[in-house]
């Protein structure tokens, strides 16, 4: 059982115009990977930093402060990870989508940011057609720049090597 913190102003606690210009305040989320039987990646450590957060500054914290209040309330929140093979920039590109509500049917979606290229193209050669999701693990908040981390997951009992 988890509770959220109880903070009077913004997503858990945070204000970014609060903050000093060096100022990083680090969140931890409870649990809220998607149903299932899940196991970490066998890429680096299985988390990472979502790539491309400092592009979407504001969706970001708009997320964060959605999971804000559906966290104080018990509500389902989470992130979900998106193949985009016809990205002009990169075709193993996986985009990370904020969600609020229950993963198969969220009541919003945020575009987040993407997978690290090295990570997305590690995660084609060895997952191509199996399912990948992933857990919203924490965030670290300033006045400029968001860092979300994530634990990308994959069905337990997939082979590392295909």
């Amino acid at each position: 059982s988890w509770s959220s913190p109880s903070f009077s102003t913004g997503c858990c606690g945070w204000n970014a115009n609060e903050l000093g210009a060096t100022a990083m305040n680090k969140y931890v989320f409870p649990a809220n990977r998607p149903d299932g039987s899940w196991s970490n990646w066998r890429i680096g450590s299985g988390w990472f930093e979502v790539a491309g957060t400092e592009h979407r500054y504001e969706d970001v914290l708009d997320f964060l402060n959605e999971v804000g209040k559906v966290w104080g309330i018990g509500k389902p929140f989470g992130v979900a990870l998106e193949k985009e093979p016809n990205n002009p920039h990169h075709s193993n590109a996986i985009r990370v989508v904020g969600l609020i509500g229950d993963h198969k049917n969220p009541s919003q979606r945020y575009h987040l940011g993407f997978v690290p290229r090295d990570a997305a193209d590690e995660a084609a050669r060895l997952y191509g057609g199996i399912p990948i999701v992933a857990e919203l693990k924490q965030a670290k908040i300033g006045t400029s720049r968001v860092f979300i981390s994530i634990a990308a997951l994959i069905p337990k009992g997939t082979p590392k090597e295909q």
